[in-house]
């Protein structure tokens, strides 16, 4: 519905994906450390589409690399969304989950 309203198709077809350390409230929570930010608890790996309208979501410990909680985030988005023809990401994710 917010799609139509701005003059977009139903089905996106582009992705961005990004991650975002956080720390967690809870002492008994799955947690890891980002060493980059300095951050103890938990990474989320948003994916949203070209209007910045969540797609999907997925959690992990702050101290798996962004390349590889991509993988997750990519394979549910396109689960999801079989229209999505590509995924955009900074340099972060750079490795074994970029194309080459």
């Amino acid at each position: 519905m917010a799609r139509d309203s701005l003059r977009k198709s139903a089905q996106p077809t582009v992705a961005v994906i990004d991650s975002q350390s956080v720390c967690t409230g809870l002492a008994q929570s799955v947690k890891g450390i980002d060493g980059g930010k300095k951050i103890k608890g938990i990474k989320r790996h948003p994916a949203v589409d070209s209007n910045g309208f969540p797609l999907t979501i997925v959690i992990s410990r702050a101290n798996v690399h962004d390349s590889k909680g991509a993988i997750g985030l990519a394979i549910d988005t396109v689960c999801k969304y079989p229209t999505i023809r590509a995924l955009k990401a900074d340099n972060g994710y750079r490795g074994p989950f970029v194309k080459t």
